[in-house]
Formats: C-alpha cells, sequence, structure tokens
C-alpha cells in the first residue's frame, strides 16, 4: 500500500476472509473502507489515514466487516513501514487475518468472569480469595458483613487480621495448609468483628492454579454457624441440665421408704431404687419381674400393673409377695425422655398395718363376746360396727429449706384438692393446719421442720386441703443434702391417717357404749331380781304366811262357822296371790304381744302408762298393720314401754301421743309428750340415758335409727 493509500498488492486470502477477489481491492482502494461496519467505520478511517504516513511498527487495529454474504467478522490489522535501501519510504505492508473466534472465546470468558465476579460479590456466604503471600485479594460482601469492614479496607491486608488473638496461629496454620494446596472441607475458623465480637465460620476451599502449575491464589467460602453452634451449645447444656434432674430425681427416689420401680411393656425393669432391691434382689439386665419376684416363667395372672398403660389412668391395688407380705400399690403411666412408656409403680408394705388391723379386728369380736355372754342383742348390736382402717392414700412433698414446694405427686394434688402444677412454688405452710405447733414454743411446724428433719422423722399432724377439709397425716420427713452435706429441702412422704383416726375414736365410743350397755345390764338384772325378792317377800310371803296361819286355826277350831270364814278368807288370799303373780308374769312377759300383736301391745302398754303415772295416753296407727318377726316387735314394744316410763318418771308429761306408722318395708314409730324436755347432747340427767342408749342400740341392730328432738323446757 503505496503512502497515498493506493494498493499495490492484495493477495488471495482476502477473499477467504472478506468474500471479495483482489482485483476488487485492486480496482477500488476504498472497497476496505466500505466493508468495514457502519459502527467501526469512523474509526477505522481516522486509525487507518493516521497509520498510512506513519514510519513505524503500529499495534495491531482490531475492527469488523461485513463479508458479501452478509456475515459479521472481526479482523485484526496491523501493518510495518517499507523502506528502500536508501531509507526512502515506499508504503506500508498491511496484513489482515480473521479473529471471530478468538474474539467468540473472549467474550465467553468475559461472560464467565463476570458472572463469577458478581457471583463472589453478591453471595449470601462469606468468599474471601488471598494470594500466595497472605495477602487478600477478593472480599465479598458477606463477609463485609461478619467483619464489619469493607472490602477496600482490607484488600492487600495480611489476612491473619481477620482472626481473633486467641485463635491466629491456628488460623494461620490453616492458610498455610490451603496455601499449600490442601483442601478445606468444612473446617471450623473463627472471624473477629470490628466491634471485637468474634464469628464461628465453617470453611472450604479450593487452590487456583498457574498455567504452569503453581498455586496462584487460594479461594475459601465460609459459612457463618454463630447461631447454630450456640443452639447445639444450648441444647448440649440442657440435655446435661436433664440428665442431672434424672440422676437427682433417681438419687431421691432411692432414698424413698417405698419400693419404686420402672416397667417396661415387656416386665423389665428399667429402674428399682434401693427399697426394691432390698425387698427383691438386684435382678439380672433384662430380667422379668415375674421371674426375679416369683420365679414364673410368664405373666403372674394377678398382676394389675400395666392395666394403667390400657386405660391412661392410675391404679391403686394389693398383692402379696412369696414370703407373706402385703403391699399397697400405685400405679400409674410414665412416659421417659426418649419416649418410651413404662410403667411407674410405688409400694407400700402394709403387711404391720393388715396385721394391727387384724389384730383388732380380733380384739373387737373378743370384746362383742364377752358383751354376747350378756346380752345377745347388744352383741350384734356391736357386731354392726366393725369396719376396717380404709388404705391411707400417699404424698409425696419435696420442698425447700424456706419451705418452697420444689415437687409434689399427682396423689398430692388429688388428695388435697389442688390442680396439676398449682402448689409448685407455692409455700408448703398453705398445707398446715394454722393451729398444729410441735412444741410449747411458737415456732411453726415447717420451720422446726426444716431446722432439725431427724426429730420429725415420723411425725402426724393435721393439713388443709384446697376446700378447707382437714386431713389427719402421718409423715417421713427425709433430709435432702447437697455435696457439701447442707440442707437444701425436705422430702416428705405422706400417709392420709384421717379414717383409721376417725375409726379408732368411733370405736373407743363404741367400746364405752358396750361398757355402759353392759353395766346398764348388770344393773337390769339387779333391779329386776331385787323388784321379783321385793315382791315375793312382800306380797306372795305374806300371803302364804297368813293362810298358814289360818290353816293352824282350822285345826284347833270345831266351830263350824269359823271353820266356813276361814276357809273363804285362806280362799281370798290365794286368789289375791294368784292374781298378783299373773299381774307379774304380765308385766314380765306380756302375752297380749303374742296373742293380738303389736298394735294392741302398744295400746295396752299405753293404758298401763296412763294407770301407772297418770297421764292422758292416746294410740294410733297408719297404714295396713302386718305382722313383723317375733323379735322385731319384741325390741319395738320393748322401746315403746321404756319411753312411755321415761315420759312418766322424768318428763312430768300431762299427754303422751304413741303413734304406729305401717310403711313399705319399715315401721315408724312416733311418741310424743308435753314434757318438761331434755338437750339431747348433753345426755337425759334424770335417769334414763342407759334405756336411751339400749333403744338405740336395739334400733339400730335391727337397722332402723333413733330419732330425738326436744330441749330443756319443752317446745311452747
Amino acid at each position: 500500500m503505496a503512502p497515498d493509500g493506493l494498493i499495490l498488492y492484495c493477495s488471495p486470502s482476502s477473499e477467504r476472509i472478506t468474500g471479495r477477489t483482489a482485483d476488487e481491492f485492486m480496482e477500488n482502494a476504498d472497497l476496505i473502507a466500505q466493508i468495514v461496519h457502519p459502527e467501526d467505520r469512523e474509526a477505522f478511517v481516522a486509525w487507518h489515514a493516521s497509520v498510512l504516513q506513519s514510519r513505524e511498527m503500529g499495534p495491531e487495529y482490531e475492527y469488523r466487516i461485513i463479508r458479501r454474504d452478509g456475515a459479521v467478522r472481526w479482523i485484526s490489522r496491523c501493518g510495518m513501514p517499507v523502506m528502500s535501501e536508501e531509507g526512502e519510504f515506499l508504503g506500508r505492508h498491511v496484513s489482515s487475518r480473521d479473529i471471530t473466534d478468538r474474539k467468540g472465546v473472549e467474550g465467553k470468558l468475559r461472560e464467565t468472569r463476570d458472572y463469577l465476579e458478581n457471583l463472589i460479590r453478591y453471595a449470601n456466604a462469606p468468599i474471601i480469595v488471598w494470594d500466595p503471600q497472605f495477602r487478600i485479594v477478593r472480599f465479598n460482601g458477606a463477609f463485609e458483613r461478619i467483619t464489619g469492614r469493607m472490602a477496600e479496607e482490607v484488600v492487600g491486608e495480611p489476612i491473619d487480621l481477620l482472626f481473633p488473638d486467641a485463635e491466629r496461629e491456628d488460623g494461620l496454620e490453616h492458610i498455610r495448609e490451603a496455601s499449600a494446596g490442601e483442601r478445606w472441607e468444612s473446617i471450623e475458623i473463627p472471624i473477629q468483628h470490628v466491634d471485637g465480637s468474634v464469628r464461628t465460620v465453617l470453611w472450604n476451599s479450593a487452590s487456583i492454579s498457574a498455567p504452569n502449575g503453581s498455586v496462584e491464589a487460594t479461594i475459601a467460602q465460609g459459612q457463618d454457624i454463630t447461631e447454630r453452634k450456640a443452639v447445639e451449645e444450648d441444647r448440649a447444656r440442657l440435655l446435661r441440665q436433664v440428665q442431672e434432674e434424672r440422676e437427682r430425681l433417681f438419687s431421691v427416689l432411692s432414698m424413698f421408704p417405698a419400693y419404686l420401680v420402672l416397667l417396661n411393656p415387656h416386665h423389665e425393669a428399667v429402674f428399682a431404687n434401693q427399697r426394691f432391691s432390698e425387698l427383691f434382689g438386684e435382678g439380672q439386665p433384662g430380667q422379668k419381674c415375674y421371674d426375679l419376684i416369683f420365679g414364673r416363667d410368664e405373666p403372674c395372672e394377678s398382676c394389675l400393673s400395666f392395666d394403667c398403660l390400657k386405660t391412661g389412668k392410675a391404679m391403686i391395688w394389693e398383692w402379696n409377695d412369696p414370703n407373706g407380705r402385703i403391699f399397697e400399690v400405685y400405679d400409674c403411666p410414665f412416659v421417659d425422655t426418649d419416649g418410651q412408656r413404662l410403667v411407674l409403680e410405688v409400694g407400700f408394705e402394709i403387711t404391720e398395718r393388715k396385721q394391727a388391723a387384724e389384730e383388732l379386728r380380733r380384739h373387737r369380736d373378743a370384746l362383742e363376746e364377752l358383751v354376747a355372754e350378756r346380752n345377745a342383742e347388744l352383741a350384734a348390736s356391736e357386731r354392726k360396727y366393725r369396719g376396717i382402717i380404709e388404705n391411707a392414700h400417699s404424698a409425696i412433698i419435696h420442698w425447700l429449706q424456706d419451705g418452697t414446694v420444689a415437687f409434689v405427686n399427682e396423689a398430692t394434688e388429688r388428695l388435697l384438692g389442688y390442680e396439676p402444677g398449682e402448689l409448685l412454688n407455692r409455700d408448703v405452710r398453705v398445707l398446715v393446719a394454722p393451729d398444729v405447733r410441735p412444741g410449747p414454743d411458737d415456732t411453726d411446724l415447717i420451720s422446726a421442720v426444716a431446722a432439725d428433719p431427724q426429730r420429725f422423722d415420723a411425725y402426724e399432724n393435721e393439713v388443709v386441703t384446697k376446700q378447707g377439709e382437714r386431713l389427719f397425716m402421718a409423715w417421713s420427713n427425709r433430709a435432702i443434702l447437697d455435696d457439701q452435706g447442707n440442707l437444701t429441702g425436705v422430702m416428705s412422704v405422706g400417709i392420709d391417717r384421717t379414717r383409721q383416726r376417725r375409726a379408732e375414736e368411733e370405736l373407743q365410743r363404741h367400746q364405752q357404749r358396750a361398757r355402759l350397755l353392759a353395766t346398764e345390764l348388770a344393773l337390769t338384772e339387779q333391779r329386776e331380781r331385787q323388784a321379783i325378792a321385793t315382791w315375793l317377800h312382800d306380797d306372795i310371803a305374806q300371803v302364804l304366811a297368813l293362810v298358814r296361819m289360818r290353816l293352824g286355826f282350822l285345826r284347833v277350831t270345831s266351830d263350824a262357822e269359823e271353820q266356813r270364814r276361814a276357809i273363804e278368807e285362806i280362799d281370798s288370799l290365794l286368789a289375791g296371790a294368784i292374781q298378783s303373780t299373773r299381774d307379774v308374769n304380765l308385766e314380765l312377759s306380756p302375752p297380749i304381744l303374742f296373742e293380738q300383736g303389736l298394735p294392741e301391745a302398744v295400746s295396752w302398754a299405753a293404758s298401763r302408762a296412763r294407770e301407772h303415772y297418770g297421764f292422758e295416753a292416746s294410740t294410733a296407727v297408719e297404714g295396713a298393720a302386718r305382722t313383723l318377726d317375733r323379735d322385731t316387735e319384741m325390741i319395738i314394744f320393748q322401746a315403746v314401754k321404756e319411753l312411755l316410763n321415761n315420759a312418766g318418771k322424768y318428763a312430768d308429761a300431762e299427754h303422751v301421743t304413741v303413734n304406729l306408722c305401717y310403711e313399705e318395708g319399715s315401721v315408724r314409730v312416733t311418741i310424743e309428750d308435753d314434757g318438761r324436755g331434755f338437750d339431747p347432747d348433753a345426755g337425759h340427767s334424770g335417769g334414763g340415758g342407759f334405756g336411751l342408749l339400749n333403744i338405740r342400740e336395739r334400733t339400730e341392730y335391727l337397722g332402723g335409727r333413733l330419732v330425738i328432738e326436744s330441749r330443756l323446757g319443752g317446745f311452747p
């Protein structure tokens, strides 16, 4: 190409690159600019004009052309000056080559580079690149957030400025290993924020190699696991606390005076306290409970331990072991920390209590037999008051030294009427009756127990339920000590003795009543004997003496008239004696009751009382009269007589009414008088107290009851 732009020579390869022949370029020098892409043409023309006169080797120039077929191709053009031997500038030698394929590759590389650049810049995970001298080369936005440092602050700086002082050497050691080509796979390296806080980051790395295979840089991607680590540490701490609480609970249960065992559905003991081992032996892992206790190879038919797993409710029952010991058992469903369903069984040995109850029953039977010797009716009445002390429900309360309730079992809440969890963190003093004091001083019971639990190892006192009911409880109090032997709380195990206490009081009342009845029986017998002796002496004996005298007179007199009068007098005396004997017999056992029935006998008794005491007496019968069994009618008749006598002897009554009402399945007798009355709660001071007691016992023996309505001074 001449200095003026004229093409002096064009190689045939131009047709392959441009689609136009060499002759076309030789004929039209402007064709070179004409085929340039319109967007590049102006810049090309300027460049082309500048290099035509240049006598220097110029740089390559890249531009686009449009081939004859319309395809766009990238061209790289360069030129060099052509000089004569004399140094004259002759023009330029220009060469062009097609770089379209290279441009495509470069574009793709540029797109890939831009993609990776954006990926690194905007990734949520922190990404860092450092060179072999451990200087920071790249630092993305996520890394800026976890360090509080901007990329422009740290690029070119040593990478160890990101590590906390305490972990700097360890961090640099990991950096050296990665720079030497070792890959990180989930390595924890802490990163320090500018505010001094430290984040835990999980790292993975890869080496960036130069063409010669050497490590040109190292790239690492991290995951901030600080919160996850904190959660894991909290979880581990909570698991340790759960295990400690579990061990603490098992330690407390080991001190439990009753046996306690956790049974899985396979009849194997998952846990057993010390008392269980003392009673039944240690057992082997996997050994069945029925094998350990009874030596059986299959479950016991009468065992109810696993019924609570079926019903979901607590069970209370009793069983006897092979040694004859009796246990009161409380079973309830229990879910372990691993989700396994277990049976929590607590057993209290009640052998002594049962034996005591049996001994009490034998003593009571003996007493009843003694009373039966005096009066069969009283013995029958006494048998009515037999009872067995109910099995006490046990309560478990763990309370701290200041009285705060730390734990209560379900039986405690059920016994004392509280909702689940309602007693927790409350003062245990709310359960103690306010008038309960352990001694003459004014110290409350809870403070006294906390001060000296051993003194109250076995103690009985009254407690108050949520509803205000007072219960009498027998407690076993055990001290809970820490590792230094200091008291931290008290474990109280209580059994409800309220029913037993009331039964004992009731038995004492029955025994007192039995003694009173026995005394009254003896006195009654003595009074009856005395009355019969008086009658024999004052009546029959006197009559017989007169008859004897008149018979003696008959032996010595011969006067017929005197004999007649003596015989008539003897006849009159004997007739009186016979009538007196009939009256006494009638009083002791009136035949009217068995001959004419109860209504007529009651009417007769009222008439007799009216004649004897002078008050007005009336009787009435309601309902259809019917014959009762002989003992029942005798007891009712005797009670009516006794009450009529009381009205005459002690009440000073003027009017007495007796109403006999026959109802379906029962008979009601009502006796009313207008006497001066008495206080039923204080007893009858007039002497009728034993009679009323006797009537009450006889009535209750028949399955009935005696109701007394009276007051001092009578009713208006």
